[in-house]
């Protein structure tokens, strides 16, 4: 997008035909003319900035519901700030009660409690997370370094299987059903 030129006022009188000037023009093409002067970019600084990214700063679907998290916090902390603000200012002008300061100095108090634990929790669950993956990449090492070793052949049990079902069963015996004696009834007799 080119920038727009300024136009020069138009003078009152009519300017009759006068000769117009030839201006020195450098030889270049017509493309190098109308494209705006930019610097080329560089692509090796790219790849490098590619290849130097630890693998740290790559994250996974969990980012985005970190972010929102963490936008939601620091949208509730403004809105506290902001609120406790007010209050100190209709005290200080006596609009309001000294005390219409209090409530909104607790809730404050009490969010900026609540997120240093959360930092705190947060900062265990990075802490967690880095040492899970510097596990998982210590294991997948070890595995890459030991050679496979052959599979032991499975024990074959030597348990004696004994059959209990005859003694659940009392021979000549029938177990008592107590709702196969009785009569139906309707409900209150």
């Amino acid at each position: 997008m080119r920038p727009a030129r300024r136009k020069k006022p138009v003078p009152a009188q009519p300017v009759l035909a006068q000769p117009v000037p030839a201006r020195s023009v450098p030889a270049q093409p017509a493309s190098a003319r109308l494209a705006p002067a930019r610097p080329a970019p560089r692509v090796e600084a790219r790849e490098e900035a590619r290849e130097e990214t630890p693998a740290e700063v790559t994250r996974g679907p969990g980012d985005q519901e970190l972010k929102k998290v963490l936008s939601a916090r620091r949208r509730l902390l403004g809105l506290l700030l902001v609120l406790a603000i007010a209050a100190g200012v209709l005290a200080f002008t006596k609009m309001a009660a000294w005390w219409v300061v209090v409530p909104p100095t607790v809730m404050l108090l009490g969010y900026m409690a609540l997120l240093h634990e959360a930092g705190k929790a947060d900062a265990e669950r990075r802490e967690l997370a880095r040492t899970r993956d510097a596990a998982a990449a210590a294991a997948a090492a070890a595995k890459r370094a030991t050679p496979p070793v052959a599979a032991a052949p499975v024990p074959v049990p030597n348990a004696e299987v004994i059959d209990i079902s005859a003694s659940l069963t009392v021979a000549g015996h029938r177990f008592y059903d107590q709702y196969a004696d009785t009569k139906r009834r309707a409900v209150g007799d």
